[in-house]
C-alpha cells in the first residue's frame, strides 16, 4: 500500500509589525525640564545664600559673651582685651590673630571663639593654673611650664620654686613627688631649689630647711620621714636644719646650739644603728 502522505501545516509568516513609543521621549523630556529646575532652584538659593551668608559675615558684632572660671582674670579685662580687635564686621576680623592676642596674656591658657547670627561674638576663656611661683618671675603651670608675670600678688600663697629657667619641668616634678611623699606626715614643701651647681635645698612648713645634695632627693627624704615615724629624732621643733648629704645618716643643726651644744652638738643618726 502506498504511503499516506502527511497533511501540509500552512505556516503563515507573521509580519512583525514595527510602531514607534512616544513613551520615552516623555520620559526624557520630563526628566530634563525635572533636573532643569532642580538646577535653577539650586542656583537660586546660592545666590540668596550667598548674599546672606556675606550679610551675616558683614554685619556688625553687637554682644560678646564671655564664659569662663575666672580667678586671676577679671571679665571686664577680657572684653577689653576682645574690644580692642573687633572692627567693623565678622569678615574682616582675624579670629586666629584675636586668638592670638588673647593668648598672649600670661594669665590665659587657651580661648575658643565662636560667633551667633546675628550678632554676637562668644568667647570662651581657660586660664592657667598655677602650682608654684618661680622665684619672683612668674609661675609653674601643671603641665611644668614656667610662665611670667609682672605682677605674683595674686599667687603669693603658693609655694616656691628655684632653679634656672631650663630646668623648670625638672624641679616642678621633684616638687610633687616630694609632696606626695611627706603629705602623710602632715608636712608640705614652701621652698624647693636647685643651685647652679644642682644641690637641692627644701625647706617645709615647720620651719626644716632640709640639705638634699645633687642626688636620690626622694629617697633621701622618705629615710628622714621613716625616722619620724619611728620617733627616732626628739626636740623636732628645735630642729633648724637637717643636714641629709651623708651617705649612712644626716646631721642636725638646732635653732639655739647653746642650749643643746651638750647633747647634740653635730649630731649624726647612723644608718646602721637606726636600721634604715
Amino acid at each position: 500500500m502506498p504511503a499516506k502522505k502527511s497533511p501540509r501545516r500552512n505556516v503563515r509568516r507573521k509580519t512583525e509589525k514595527k510602531s514607534f513609543s512616544l513613551k520615552p521621549l516623555m520620559r526624557a523630556l520630563k526628566l530634563t525640564v525635572v533636573m532643569s529646575s532642580i538646577a535653577g532652584i539650586l542656583s537660586v538659593s546660592v545666590y540668596y545664600g550667598g548674599q546672606a551668608v556675606e550679610q551675616f559675615l558683614a554685619k556688625p558684632i553687637a554682644s560678646i559673651v564671655v564664659n569662663g572660671q575666672f580667678v586671676y582674670l577679671a571679665k571686664n579685662e577680657v572684653s577689653a582685651l576682645i574690644s580692642g580687635n573687633i572692627q567693623k564686621s565678622f569678615i574682616r576680623e582675624n579670629l586666629d590673630a584675636m586668638r592670638q592676642n588673647l593668648e598672649a596674656n600670661p594669665w590665659v591658657d587657651n580661648v575658643t571663639l565662636r560667633r551667633q547670627w546675628p550678632d554676637v561674638l562668644h568667647v570662651t576663656i581657660e586660664e592657667q593654673k598655677p602650682i608654684a611661683r618661680w622665684g619672683k618671675k612668674g609661675f609653674v603651670n601643671y603641665r611644668g611650664e614656667l610662665i611670667r608675670v609682672t605682677d605674683s600678688g595674686q599667687i603669693g600663697h603658693l609655694p616656691i620654686l628655684k632653679g634656672d629657667d631650663g630646668s623648670a619641668m625638672l624641679v616642678m616634678k621633684q616638687y610633687q613627688l616630694l609632696s606626695q611623699s611627706i603629705s602623710q606626715y602632715h608636712l608640705k614643701v614652701i621652698e624647693l631649689g636647685k643651685s647652679e651647681i644642682g644641690v637641692w635645698t627644701i625647706d617645709l612648713d615647720n620651719g626644716w630647711r632640709l640639705l638634699a645634695g645633687r642626688t636620690d632627693i626622694v629617697k633621701k627624704v622618705q629615710r628622714l620621714m621613716k625616722l619620724l615615724a619611728q620617733k627616732k629624732i626628739d626636740q623636732q621643733d628645735q630642729i633648724k636644719i637637717i643636714d641629709m648629704r651623708y651617705e649612712n645618716g644626716l646631721a642636725i643643726e638646732w635653732k639655739e646650739a647653746e642650749q643643746h651644744a651638750r647633747n647634740n652638738k653635730d649630731f649624726l643618726v647612723d644608718r646602721k644603728k637606726q636600721n634604715i
